[in-house]
């Protein structure tokens, strides 16, 4: 969806859009692996709210961005802090479990994780090209819903961990 929304709307070539996402890979994977400094002061539980909040920041600025430098950027926050979520959401599985099932959670998690990354560019590309005439213009309205529910949910889940 960002790749087409990149070339699209912005004209950026193939080769400019696979820098943007290497770069945006390699933030992860370096937030990734400090995973086991950052944890020492927040716990994994509240961690992964805090970045779904994140996450809805990040989209919505990348609906609103006028500019690929723009969008880069929040891309790069979203990358950092996806970074934070995968080790958070592992973490919480293999605390929330007897030890004689977690591996099969983690397989469970990570199986759900595939099938998310399988299906939601195919899920997303048929509400476009079903429910919009113009391709862009559905880009940016999924951008807008997906930033709202996280940012939302993000908030909605902080503040029921505030109140225990």
């Amino acid at each position: 969806m960002l790749s087409l929304l990149l070339s699209d709307v912005h004209g950026l070539s193939a080769g400019q859009i696979g820098i943007l996402f290497s770069m945006v890979s390699i933030a992860n994977e370096t937030v990734a692996s400090q995973y086991g400094r950052i944890s020492r002061s927040l716990d994994p539980k509240e961690l992964i709210p805090l970045r779904f909040v994140g996450f809805g920041v990040s989209l919505l600025d990348v609906w609103a961005a006028s500019t690929p430098v723009l969008i880069g950027a929040m891309l790069l926050c979203f990358s950092l802090g996806f970074g934070l979520v995968m080790p958070s959401l592992d973490t919480s599985v293999v605390g929330l479990v007897s030890s004689q099932f977690r591996a099969s959670m983690l397989g469970v998690l990570t199986s759900m994780l595939w099938l998310g990354q399988t299906v939601g560019p195919i899920t997303f590309t048929g509400i476009v090209s079903t429910a919009f005439d113009e391709p862009v213009t559905g880009y940016r309205f999924l951008l807008l819903c997906c930033g709202m529910a996280s940012l939302v949910g993000g908030v909605l889940v902080l503040l029921a961990f505030g109140r225990r």
